[in-house]
């Protein structure tokens, strides 16, 4: 789930992307039913992976953002740094 398709309401608006996940996933739950050990378990780690991918995907927006050296302006800028 990308931040794109998360439905962030009033009241998750604070939750990073793994805690709104693992709430999706807790509400899919059949009602009366738990999780057993293991699953929670790999909630947390389905949790983490969410909030990791999130702030992937943060980064890759800025690097996008930035302008793309030309090879020759590249060359250019390790000739000065090495200097």
């Amino acid at each position: 789930m990308t931040a794109q398709t998360a439905r962030i309401t009033p009241g998750n608006a604070r939750l990073t992307p793994g805690k709104r996940l693992r709430r999706t996933l807790n509400k899919a739950l059949a009602a009366g039913c738990e999780w057993t050990e293991v699953e929670l378990i790999t909630l947390d780690l389905i949790e983490a992976a969410a909030d990791r991918a999130a702030a992937l995907e943060a980064h890759l927006a800025v690097e996008l953002a930035k302008p793309v050296l030309s090879r020759r302006r590249w060359k250019s800028l390790r000739r000065s740094a090495s200097k």
